[in-house]
């Protein structure tokens, strides 16, 4: 399956290093225990030949901007989803740890209250 993935991503005109990224992200959230639960949606789109937005959901992590991360929602490293969630948390902690030593921390999380909707169409 991911033979075919590197063949759609060959399609696509990017730098052959944003390929690589993409591809390298791809078959982790592919091969990967804590990523199964993903798995069945991602063939899908490999099934549906979502190339473009396959190579733009796995290129780069999602950025850290002065409002947060802030982006689709989605599978992979440049969408929000449980685990890209979980790693900014993560990386705050370990930032309040650096600055604060071993204090007590407390990070508080928001929840995004409106309701996911998939109005492109991409997932099922």
């Amino acid at each position: 399956m991911l033979a075919s993935v590197e063949k759609g991503f060959a399609t696509l005109a990017v730098p052959d290093s944003v390929r690589a990224t993409a591809l390298v992200n791809l078959r982790a959230w592919w091969e990967q225990a804590e990523f199964a639960p993903y798995r069945a949606q991602l063939g899908r789109l490999i099934e549906r030949e979502r190339w473009d937005l396959l190579l733009d959901s796995f290129y780069r992590v999602i950025p850290f901007g002065t409002g947060g991360r802030r982006g689709p929602v989605g599978i992979g490293l440049n969408r929000i989803n449980p685990y890209t969630v979980a790693t900014s948390v993560q990386g705050h902690v370990d930032y309040l740890r650096r600055h604060h030593g071993d204090r007590s921390l407390r990070v508080v999380v928001a929840f995004d209250c409106r309701v996911f909707k998939d109005l492109r169409g991409n997932y099922d």
